[in-house]
């Protein structure tokens, strides 16, 4: 398996709380990927779309 993610850190919920908002991401990706997800998009505490995930065969 591959694992593609990428996160965009401009928002105003990374400038109040980089680290956290950064960890509470992974951890959202964490979830969906323990749920049997295999892509999906990442959004701030705001609903603001920051990124994408993926979890593709080689």
């Amino acid at each position: 398996m591959k694992f593609t993610l990428s996160i965009e850190t401009h928002g105003q919920a990374f400038t109040d709380d980089p680290a956290g908002e950064s960890a509470e991401a992974l951890r959202e990706v964490a979830a969906r990927i323990a749920d049997g997800h295999r892509d999906g998009v990442i959004r701030d505490y705001n609903g603001g779309r920051v990124g994408r995930w993926e979890l593709t065969p080689e």
